[in-house]
C-alpha cells in the first residue's frame, strides 16, 4: 500500500484532488482485501461524496455495493453518515496517520 500512500501524500501537495480520491479508493481496496472493511466502508463513502473519474467512480460504488453485502447495515449507515461530518483533509491525515 506504501505506493497508494505516497501517491496520496503528493496529490494532495499539489492540490490535485482527482488524483487523492483515486489513491483513497485504491487504499480502501487493500483495506478490503486485508480484512478492514469497515475502515474502507468509511473511506469509500467519503470518496463517493466527490466527483471521482467514470473507471474510479465504478470500482468505489462495486466495492461500496459488495461491503453492504458483507458488512451489518448499521456499519453501512454509520459509514454513509460519517462522510458528511469528516472533510476530504481529515480523511487523508487519518489514513496518513497525521502525515500530509
Amino acid at each position: 500500500m506504501q505506493p497508494y500512500y505516497e501517491t496520496l501524500k503528493t496529490a494532495m501537495a499539489t492540490g490535485a484532488i482527482s488524483l487523492a480520491l483515486d489513491a483513497l479508493v485504491e487504499i480502501a481496496g487493500a483495506m478490503v482485501e486485508s480484512g478492514e472493511k469497515e475502515r474502507a466502508a468509511e473511506i469509500i463513502a467519503l470518496s463517493l461524496c466527490y466527483p471521482l473519474e467514470d473507471d474510479t467512480r465504478e470500482h468505489a460504488e462495486d466495492m461500496f455495493r459488495d461491503l453492504e453485502s458483507e458488512l451489518c447495515p448499521r456499519v453501512m449507515v454509520d459509514a454513509k453518515s460519517r462522510a458528511f461530518d469528516v472533510t476530504l483533509v481529515e480523511e487523508v491525515e487519518a489514513v496518513l496517520g497525521g502525515e500530509i
